[in-house]
């Protein structure tokens, strides 16, 4: 090859690449930058007073289930596991969920309640805002039980969150349970 020829393709190399750098510097430039937000992440340990909840709960639990069969204890145990299971999921609620607590509870509901809910979940209510809210469980009491139906205290802890908006608050329900079916 001549050195001419040479010369003159080694500088149309070097301006397409000066070129395809342009090109590429213009496109990246015109992107908008999108601000990001980061959530700080925060631990906490449990505080003396939430320990002395704690060890009060269990107390409680403990004199509860004290001279009780296997049969009995069982029984109590499910009840107070369906008393949480539902307070939490039924508490619980995300705009941006469609819905989900509601369907995570079927199983635990009559069918009575859950054509109301099921009407619930068909309105449209939808707030213009992100809305949140989460429901724990601090404490349950097994306030009377027979056969057929009981009666649990559930002491909450609620955070609702609505745009910027947010707030904590503390909820005690009297939750009303059926057995509906002996197989279960």
């Amino acid at each position: 090859m001549q050195p001419r020829v040479r010369n003159l393709i080694i500088i149309l190399f070097i301006l397409l690449l000066i070129l395809s750098g342009a090109i590429w510097w213009y496109f990246n430039s015109q992107k908008q930058n999108i601000p990001t937000t980061q959530i700080p992440v925060t631990t906490s340990t449990p505080s003396s007073q939430q320990v002395a909840i704690d060890t009060q709960v269990q107390e409680n639990l403990t004199e509860q289930i004290a001279g009780k069969s296997e049969e009995q204890v069982s029984d109590y145990s499910a009840i107070l596991n369906v008393s949480r299971f539902f307070v939490e999921r039924y508490g619980s609620f995300s705009s941006g969920a469609m819905w989900q607590n509601i369907y995570d509870i079927k199983s635990v509901v009559t069918n009575t309640l859950w054509l109301d809910l099921e009407k619930l979940t068909q309105s449209n209510t939808a707030a213009n805002t992100d809305l949140s809210l989460s429901t724990k469980v601090l404490s349950l009491e097994l306030l009377s039980q027979n056969e057929f139906s009981a009666t649990v205290l559930v002491k909450t802890q609620k955070k609702e969150t609505a745009g910027e908006f947010s707030r904590v608050y503390y909820q005690d329900l009297d939750l009303d349970l059926q057995k509906l079916d002996s197989a279960c």
